[in-house]
């Protein structure tokens, strides 16, 4: 299982460039952090989402993943750079993509293995949020498309762990391909 976790990491990453996505963002990641260091996982790694997004992926240590992308602008004709650090984690049987934001805060993404080279990740379901805010069970906010939550690292996982099946979007889920992975004996 730790070789399919490894595998994952940089999915993680990708989800972080989308803009039109709902994020689930806490000043905590659910659960504890996953050990993603392993002697037969290639450090670096690159992933493809959709056809038209590559990220690159290099293990920094054993909880931090440091992932980054070039992105062509047409319009200005040249690329711009992004880099993000993440943190895999894991709550019960259920286990998330933690993207660290400018503000210090993590983007929170629900994710799956398919296969050794394929991780399913999913954003946040907006609408089923909003009820839980609405309802009194969630003290968050809406901050542009985003769930900014204001809870404690337990009220944190408290609330993950009564109502993480329900507060994720399955309808929309991104799919990462790893295309590369750099063979572990050639690493410095």
């Amino acid at each position: 299982m730790p070789h399919r976790i490894l595998q994952c990491t940089g999915i993680l990453a990708i989800s972080l460039f989308l803009t039109s996505c709902n994020f689930l963002k806490s000043e905590y990641y659910p659960g504890e952090p996953i050990n993603i260091e392993n002697k037969d996982i290639g450090k670096e790694m690159v992933w493809k989402l959709n056809k038209d997004k590559i990220y690159h992926t290099v293990i920094l240590d054993e909880n931090l993943i440091k992932a980054g992308s070039l992105e062509w602008d047409k319009e200005q004709k040249v690329f711009h750079a992004s880099n993000q650090n993440i943190i895999l984690s894991k709550l019960g049987d259920d286990r998330f993509i933690n993207i660290e934001d400018s503000d210090g805060m993590y983007k929170i993404l629900k994710f799956t293995m398919s296969s050794d080279s394929t991780v399913v990740a999913y954003t946040v379901n907006k609408e089923k949020m909003e009820n839980y805010i609405d309802e009194g069970k969630l003290k968050a906010s809406m901050v542009d498309n985003n769930v900014v939550l204001d809870l404690t690292k337990i009220e944190l996982d408290d609330f993950i762990d009564k109502y993480g099946n329900e507060i994720f979007n399955y309808d929309s889920p991104f799919i990462f391909q790893k295309i590369y992975e750099k063979a572990p004996g050639k690493q410095k």
